[in-house]
């Protein structure tokens, strides 16, 4: 034996490299689709959203009244439920799809998994910049009837009556001038 052959005898020579190439690949957790990624055939609400949360925190509004949201059961009875969603919480669990939007909130310091399907909500606010959406279709009755006329859906243009068009606002009176005087 050499020298060499010596010094092999009492190491364990291990090529990690070969062992990552065998190994199975870990699952990756399935990233929610950026807004980018959302093509005009995916949900409305999805698409909405999907835009909202890669600027920050969103809150999402809801009839948690119908029976398909998850929510504590002291909250299951909101007709206007505001739940706030944002990747900055750091939830495992925080996902959003074609379905709806999902997290483990928390709630008086208790974690507890809501799912809200996109049906059941029917406004979305961006906490960064003030931003609001509304889906008047997927409004509460209660909230439809307090709605401004024109923001409830108008008769089909066939059986809307024709309306005169409204005249233009006369022009504003020329402004004052201030002038020095001697």
């Amino acid at each position: 034996m050499s020298e060499r052959d010596d010094d092999n005898d009492n190491v364990v020579r291990v090529d990690f490299a070969a062992k990552r190439a065998k190994a199975p690949p870990k699952p990756a957790r399935s990233q929610p689709p950026a807004a980018a990624e959302l093509l005009p055939d995916r949900p409305e609400k999805l698409r909405m959203f999907a835009r909202l949360i890669e600027r920050g925190m969103v809150m999402v509004t809801l009839d948690a009244r119908t029976g398909l949201a998850r929510v504590p059961a002291k909250l299951a009875g909101e007709l206007q439920l505001n739940l706030n969603f944002s990747h900055r919480f750091g939830l495992d669990d925080f996902d959003y799809d074609d379905d709806g939007v999902r997290a483990s909130l928390s709630f008086g310091g208790q974690p507890f998994f809501c799912d809200i399907p996109w049906t059941t909500v029917y406004g979305m606010t961006s906490h960064v910049d003030g931003e609001r959406l509304l889906w008047p279709d997927s409004f509460p009755a209660e909230l439809v009837s307090l709605l401004p006329a024109q923001a409830r859906h108008a008769p089909e243009p066939a059986a809307a009556e024709a309306e005169p068009e409204p005249e233009p606002p006369e022009p504003a009176p020329p402004r004052p001038t201030l002038r020095r005087v001697k």
